[in-house]
């Protein structure tokens, strides 16, 4: 039985990974295709991935820095 709670949890934690790990690449991928419909507008640039850092880290918590976005 603790090997199948064991599995059941390793197995869960791959999954919730994989999920993210995508989850994040679709978000960079959105962040850089909408930074090539303004490439001339560094400010434009600038105040989205601000405004889209306050957002997450308001409504997900920590991990969403400006920073982390690069």
């Amino acid at each position: 039985m603790l090997s199948l709670l064991n599995n059941a949890r390793e197995k869960v934690v791959r999954e919730v990974n994989n999920t993210l790990l995508i989850t994040y690449m679709e978000i960079g991928k959105a962040i850089v295709e909408d930074g090539k419909l303004h490439i001339d507008d560094i400010e434009y640039e600038n105040k989205s991935l601000r405004y889209l850092s306050k957002v997450l880290t308001n409504k997900f918590g920590k991990g969403f820095s400006r920073w982390n976005k690069r």
